[in-house]
């Protein structure tokens, strides 16, 4: 019998990471969308957990900053080292696409998920230990779980949202950007 290989596109993966390398709203639309867990490769997941930090850090982003920082983190052999992260910023030529690579992600992320928790369900419907109505109940949040994630993420209070708004205009006003 075949093996089957969970869902996932290295390709869209790299194309996210390679993109904020090259663009600042490719930096924001991933930060906002995504997260390392959402990666499936550990090496990709890992890059875009130090690319986060150096954007939350307000520090850029280049191959030297994100290398260093991979290398205090001890992820740099992990990953493959400075040629794969070369590989990966040279195989996208523009960030254009930067919402595309990221949905793929992340729809990919949630098949996976869905998976895992449609095993769990399968798993407990065999063992049958609780009562029907209360594997019911079980599968139902399991389900939900992966359903609230599907657009967006968590929600966030109106004061982190308030927060980040100001401190991006007050960026925006000191680097002489035009507010809309």
């Amino acid at each position: 019998m075949q093996e089957r290989t969970l869902p996932h596109s290295l390709e869209a993966e790299q194309s996210v990471i390679g993109s904020m390398f090259i663009s600042k709203y490719a930096v924001n639309r991933a930060v906002e969308e995504l997260y390392p867990e959402m990666f499936y490769l550990d090496s990709n997941a890992k890059i875009f957990e130090v690319l986060k930090e150096l954007a939350d850090d307000k520090k850029p982003i280049d191959i030297m900053t994100v290398t260093d920082k991979l290398e205090s983190k001890k992820y740099l052999d992990k990953i493959g080292g400075i040629e794969y992260i070369t590989a990966v910023v040279n195989s996208v030529p523009s960030a254009v696409n930067i919402d595309s690579y990221i949905e793929i992600v992340r729809d990919k992320s949630i098949l996976r998920k869905l998976i895992d928790v449609s095993t769990q369900i399968a798993t407990e419907s065999y063992d049958a230990k609780e009562s029907t109505n209360e594997i019911l109940d079980e599968a139902e949040k399991k389900i939900f779980s992966v359903v609230k994630n599907r657009k967006g993420g968590e929600f966030k209070s109106i004061s982190q949202v308030v927060n980040k708004a100001q401190m991006m205009l007050e960026d925006l006003a000191k680097n002489g950007g035009n507010i809309t």
